[in-house]
Formats: structure tokens, C-alpha cells, sequence
């Protein structure tokens, strides 16, 4: 209110209700902004905390599993086993993230069979993938009998898997048993698409032939470019590489075909450091399988 005669202006007691109001209010506000950060920093503090024990215990587990696998079962004892035959599906995406799809038959020859150890590894170039589950991965056996699997090694670009028959192969079983193992890799083939080239290598026990050896790697139509695929191992007897294409929803996906039927253990030499220094390291394994190979984005 304005008093025009006294030369004074004053508020009118509800306006000034309002602006105490309103200062309160603000006061409130920022009181509650600096709790809501102390108890969102705090909060962040614990998830963290809650992280590293989930963590510290995840890996003392797969530590555990390893130590039991390497007790029970050291090396140079396993039990004897054949791989009657193994097939690799590689799809490569446009992303160049890929799906793994590869099946296994296997027989124990002499000693029961408890449980079958898998492992994935990536080059550089692909993306991390922190835990197993983010990978997808999914295990099954096609004969109807159960299984279970435990991580034994978690790393960025490396996993370790111990796949559990139950109940265990017995050498008397007429068939073999057959796991179905499936995973997605983020930018798995990320060298592939940056440097145009990519080497694949596979390796694998058996003490005895396997009837069929058999990876195909398809590139997703509308990618751009045209896949090529050359073994680089020494030639075996029998041995194929060939075009080939699959359906894949209301798609063909082209790709190669690399296959040897009845295929003997053995080794090759490395084509670079890495591959010499894995080759070293192996070499001790009395019976084996080693194939490698590169795909090419001309």
C-alpha cells in the first residue's frame, strides 16, 4: 500500500505472507536438493561397496571351481574322450556383433565323463562383456539328459565355462551326448571391421577321429561388403571351404562353409607371435585339434 502523503510504501499483510511463504519454501528446497546429494552420494557409495563383495564372492567362487576341477581332475589325468563330431554357426551382424551357435557330440572312452570345460576369447577389438549372463549364454543338451555349468574365469574378453553332465557319460552310453551352446558377442568381429581382416582360431581334445568337423561364418545381408574365408592351416585330407548361404527369418545370409570329415588330431604352427605362443603352449597336449583360418572384407 502507498501513503502518497507520508511518502512511505507498505506491504500488505498478505503479500507479505506470500513472499515469507515463498522464502521458506526456497529455504526447504535447497535443505532437501543437499540432503537428496548427501543420501544419492552415500546411496552410490554402498551400491559401490555391494559391487565389489558381489564381485569378491563371484570370483572366489569361480576360483573355487577351478581348484576342485584341478584336484579331482589334473590335467594330465583327464578322462578320455572323443568328440564325434562339432559344428561352429558364426552369424556376423551389420554391427559386427556376432551369435555363436556350436554343438558338440560327445562319447567318454574309458573313465565316466563329468563335465566338459568351454571357453570363449576375443580380440581387443571387440567390446567387453563384464559377466557370462551378459553374453546371453545359454547351454543345453540336445539328448534330454540335464546339465548345469559354472564361470571358472571371468574376464573382459575372456570366459571360462564348466558344463556339469547329469548324470555323468558313462564309456557303455551307445550315443553320444550332444550340448547345444549359444552366445552373443558384442563387436566380436570389431577387427574384422576395422582392419578388413580377422584370424579365427579353434582348438580342442580328443583321443580319438572325429566323424565331422564343420564352422560356417554368414554375414548379414546389406552389410556392404562381400565375406571371403581362407584356411590357413596345412591342407588335410578330405578338407572343404566353399560358399554357401542359410535362411535366417525372410533372409539369405552368404558365408563359407569349412568342413573335414573324419578328421585326425593334430597341430599346426602359429601364423604370428600370439598364435606361436598359443601353439607353444599346447603342444604338450598328447592328442589335439588346431585349425585357423581369417576372414577377409575385400
Amino acid at each position: 500500500m502507498i501513503e502518497w502523503n507520508k511518502q512511505t510504501v507498505q506491504l500488505k499483510w498478505w503479500l507479505s505472507l506470500i513472499l515469507l511463504v515463498m522464502a521458506c519454501l526456497f529455504v526447504y528446497a535447497v535443505v532437501f536438493w543437499i540432503r537428496s546429494e548427501l543420501f544419492r552420494s552415500e546411496y552410490k557409495e554402498d551400491i559401490q561397496k555391494q559391487g565389489e563383495v558381489a564381485n569378491k564372492t563371484l570370483q572366489g567362487m569361480m576360483e573355487a571351481v577351478a581348484r576342485i576341477k584341478t584336484y579331482l581332475f589334473p590335467r594330465n589325468r583327464w578322462p578320455a574322450v572323443r568328440v564325434v563330431s562339432m559344428r561352429y554357426q558364426i552369424f556376423i551382424s551389420n554391427n559386427f556383433d556376432a551369435q555363436v551357435i556350436c554343438e558338440f557330440a560327445i562319447k567318454a572312452l574309458r573313465d565316466p565323463l563329468h563335465f566338459w570345460e568351454f571357453e570363449v576369447w576375443v580380440e581387443p577389438e571387440a567390446d567387453p562383456a563384464f559377466l557370462l549372463d551378459c553374453l546371453e549364454f545359454k547351454v543345453r543338451d540336445a539328448t534330454g539328459h540335464p546339465q548345469t555349468y559354472l564361470p571358472c574365469m571371468e574376464s573382459e574378453r575372456r570366459k571360462k565355462v564348466m558344463i556339469y553332465f547329469l548324470p555323468q557319460v558313462e564309456s557303455a552310453e551307445a550315443d553320444p551326448r550332444t550340448l547345444s551352446i549359444s552366445y552373443r558377442w558384442p563387436r566380436m568381429f570389431g577387427r574384422l571391421d576395422k582392419r578388413g581382416q580377422e584370424y579365427w582360431q579353434w582348438y580342442q581334445v580328443s583321443d580319438e577321429n572325429a566323424q565331422s568337423l564343420k564352422f560356417e561364418f554368414y554375414l548379414e545381408p546389406g552389410a556392404g561388403r562381400a565375406l571371403k574365408c581362407e584356411c590357413v592351416t596345412p591342407e588335410r585330407p578330405k578338407e572343404s571351404l566353399q560358399e554357401s548361404t542359410i535362411s535366417r527369418g525372410s533372409a539369405r545370409w552368404p558365408g563359407w562353409i569349412y568342413e573335414v570329415p573324419d578328421a585326425a588330431p593334430g597341430e599346426i604352427r602359429g601364423l604370428t607371435d600370439h598364435q606361436e605362443a598359443l601353439t607353444r603352449t599346447r603342444r604338450t597336449a598328447p592328442i589335439q585339434f588346431l585349425f585357423a583360418g581369417h576372414c577377409l572384407l575385400p
